[in-house]
């Protein structure tokens, strides 16, 4: 059974069918954010720099 198309434009892939690269893109995105608290609430700190600080290349 087939799923319905998701409104939102978003699809399932099969892993198997990814390269080494493309999973490594998807490994290391989120990486290069950081959660932290701003005024009580959680924020996502985008910095290019918190991958490399981490020492996760």
């Amino acid at each position: 059974m087939k799923k319905p198309p998701d409104p939102k434009g978003a699809r399932t892939v099969s892993l198997p069918d990814l390269s080494v690269q493309q999973l490594a893109l998807i490994y290391e995105h989120p990486l290069k954010h950081d959660v932290i608290e701003q005024d009580g609430a959680a924020a996502v700190n985008d910095d290019e720099t918190v991958r490399k600080d981490s020492g996760s290349f």
